[in-house]
């Protein structure tokens, strides 16, 4: 193994690392993103349908 292959391999090893490392942390902020959105809708929301059903059931 000569010293060109070992600092190619080094590289490119790192640079494999360096994507996945990318990739998961895309993935770890867009599903963050999507929870957030959930928790914000969900607490807007759900009072708002809850007081509906309520009334709804008191019209019967």
């Amino acid at each position: 193994m000569t010293w060109f292959e070992l600092v190619s391999s080094a590289f490119s090893g790192g640079m494999a690392v360096k994507v996945l490392d990318y990739l998961y942390e895309e993935y770890k902020h867009r599903s963050e993103k999507k929870k957030s959105a959930k928790e914000l809708v969900n607490y807007h929301v759900d009072p708002i349908l809850l007081t509906n059903v309520l009334t709804c059931q008191e019209d019967k």
